[in-house]
């Protein structure tokens, strides 16, 4: 049999919907259709990789796939698994490159159900599948804090932690299908991405009238059966008013020259 089935929606599907003994995949109607629609290069190949190590992030994995040179990635969605994470690697529509002879080897291998390895980082290997879930229009939402997990093996428990107090993140995409998007993470309060300018420097004016203004509020909550106290505060506010305003003849552009 050609092997050009293999671009073919239609015969993909009636492969994947065929049963194991017949040399399908046993898949049913609905897992069969989207198994052919993540086979087709024309909506865009998504691959399966069951088990990644957790010290791998998802950038390693596109920069990994972009490098074999296979078509554009459009996206890598990873789900934490506990012990473990699984990737789904997304190619943008009509880029998967069938004419490219190892491409098309881990393409039609993968949809017959064959054992595609890929090593990675001799001697690390994952293996390649034909994606039997839905692409969502939004990445997964992201795991938020450190992962706590309890136990071991089966009986392992694993928790998601919430983060404390740290800086900010960044607003993130939305989520994978079923839920809602993902909301940028937060770490809690925290520095905000950039920095913030400088307050502007002050200038004799600021100070002038500054002066006067707390003068003027100091003045005010002393008791007018004082009168003795009252004159001489106004008398020190005005003092220092008139010292700061006699300095600005020194000054260049209304501010005080600085000294050592």
């Amino acid at each position: 049999m050609s092997s050009s089935w293999i671009t073919n929606f239609d015969d993909v599907y009636k492969h994947a919907v065929k049963s194991k003994d017949e040399g399908g995949m046993g898949f049913s109607d609905e897992v069969a259709a989207t198994f052919a629609l993540n086979a087709s290069s024309g909506s865009g190949v998504s691959f399966y990789i069951h088990r990644v190590f957790n010290n791998i992030n998802y950038t390693r994995i596109k920069n990994f796939f972009i490098g074999l040179g296979w078509g554009f990635i459009d996206r890598v969605d990873v789900v934490h698994r506990g012990e473990h994470k699984s990737a789904f690697i997304h190619f943008k529509p009509d880029t998967f490159k069938v004419d490219k002879s190892d491409a098309f080897a881990a393409l039609s291998g993968a949809i017959k159900g064959e054992r595609v390895k890929i090593t990675y980082d001799d001697p690390w290997f994952w293996f390649l599948q034909i994606s039997t879930v839905v692409k969502s229009d939004e990445p997964p939402i992201p795991h938020v804090g450190a992962l706590l997990q309890v136990g071991e093996g089966d009986k392992a428990r694993n928790f998601n932690t919430s983060g404390g107090k740290g800086g900010r993140g960044g607003k993130g995409g939305k989520g994978h299908k079923g839920g809602k998007g993902r909301k940028g993470g937060r770490g809690g309060k925290g520095g905000k991405g950039g920095s913030k300018s400088a307050p502007p420097r002050p200038t004799l004016d600021m100070w002038v009238n500054d002066a006067d203004s707390e003068g003027k509020k100091a003045v005010a909550h002393v008791e007018e059966s004082d009168p003795a106290s009252k004159k001489t505060l106004v008398e020190s506010f005005s003092g220092l008013k008139e010292f700061l305003k006699g300095t600005k003849g020194g000054a260049e552009d209304g501010e005080i020259n600085e000294t050592n």
